[in-house]
């Protein structure tokens, strides 16, 4: 009798293990957090110049720390070769930001083609001067304007969020007064603050980087890219 009892424990031992194996392979799998797929989004420069083309429009862009924020939701930028806007009217300022969209569409310079952001440098917007910066909501274009001759750190962190914020606005972020998802009162780059701090380490909130891995301008290596605009002639 006790080998036999020592045979039935035994037994459920092993059958208890073989239920169990299942069950914590299934929550082990439920813990791993899958890490998102690298998202990348083209940016394209058009620098505006004179009627002539010279004298350009001042074009710092702070790239590494405007990658440094899209970095947090997991999206690489991708900067296109510069294309150019000879237009001193454009480039100063002087003509409304409607009428540079409208004009644009006709030259060529967006619009059409492979999904882009196309970023307008001049060195003023409907008349005002950097550094400022407007862009299309949930939309391809955003304007930035630098700051004439700034060099210190002030307007260098303004000019940096200026660039992060009109990406922000073309990929669907919204100011923080107007999102019930974040509070007004976090420093990012939709919200109030210090300019260092909304560019800083949280610069986009969980329910934003939602908004903007949601964004169509995103392209993926998984996306099934027409053969005209092939994601590998743009990206590594």
């Amino acid at each position: 009798m006790g080998v036999k009892m020592s045979s039935l424990v035994v037994s459920s031992c092993v059958l208890f293990l073989v239920l169990l194996l299942p069950l914590q392979v299934a929550q082990a799998s439920a813990n791993i957090v899958e890490e998102p797929e690298l998202a990348y989004l083209l940016i394209e420069p058009v620098i505006c110049r004179s009627d002539s083309g010279t004298n350009a429009a001042m074009s710092r862009l702070h790239r590494d720390r405007v990658e440094a924020v899209y970095a947090q939701a997991d999206v690489e930028l991708v900067w296109l070769a510069e294309r150019y806007f000879d237009c001193s009217a454009v480039r100063d300022g002087s003509v409304d930001v409607d009428s540079i969209v409208i004009e644009g569409i006709e030259r060529g310079l967006w619009g059409s083609g492979v999904p882009r952001i196309s970023l307008i440098l001049v060195n003023a917007i409907n008349g005002v001067p950097g550094p400022r910066g407007l862009g299309m909501q949930s939309g391809s274009i955003c304007f930035v304007a630098a700051a004439e001759g700034a060099s210190g750190s002030e307007n260098r962190d303004q000019e940096a969020f200026a660039l992060a914020h009109e990406i922000g606005h073309c990929l669907g972020l919204i100011h923080t007064v107007d999102d019930p998802e974040v509070a007004d009162d976090i420093s990012c780059i939709m919200g109030a603050g210090e300019f260092s701090e909304r560019i800083g380490e949280n610069s986009l909130q969980p329910s934003q980087i939602t908004t903007v891995r949601n964004s169509p301008f995103l392209l993926f290596k998984s996306m099934n890219v027409s053969s005209t605009n092939r994601l590998d002639s743009y990206i590594n």
